[in-house]
């Protein structure tokens, strides 16, 4: 019943429904099914995959060193995945990468680290 009401209230929020809005017709639809005991289940679930989600629509690059892969690249690997090159992003630092990039939008992720090529390479040449 819980995952009902948590799902409902996501995709609404996430299809642009006021906040407010939605809040008070949930707690409204709650009170009158005589479900107002799940409120705080609720709005914990929904606080936590909204957040999840949410974080989620940032692109996120990953990078083996500071300045170690050009702007260009990383834009054409956006407009790639369908995003705007100028789109903003969040950029972390992994040093296992050896060099190259991953690029991380919603749910699809591109690999183009030398990690992953090396590892490639490793794999065809041991099979």
């Amino acid at each position: 019943m819980k995952n009902a009401y948590v799902t409902a209230l996501n995709d609404c929020l996430l299809a642009g429904m006021p906040v407010e809005t939605a809040l008070t017709e949930l707690r409204a639809v709650l009170d009158k099914r005589g479900h107002a005991r799940l409120w705080p289940q609720i709005m914990k679930a929904t606080y936590r995959i909204l957040s999840v989600k949410l974080k989620r629509r940032e692109p996120a690059v990953t990078v083996a060193k500071e300045g170690g892969v050009d702007e260009a690249a990383i834009k054409a690997a956006l407009e790639r995945l369908g995003v705007a090159a100028a789109t903003p992003y969040a950029t972390t630092i992994d040093p296992s990468l050896v060099g190259g990039f991953t690029l991380r939008v919603k749910d699809t992720l591109l690999d183009a680290s030398y990690k992953r090529s090396l590892k490639n390479l490793y794999e065809r040449i041991i099979s």
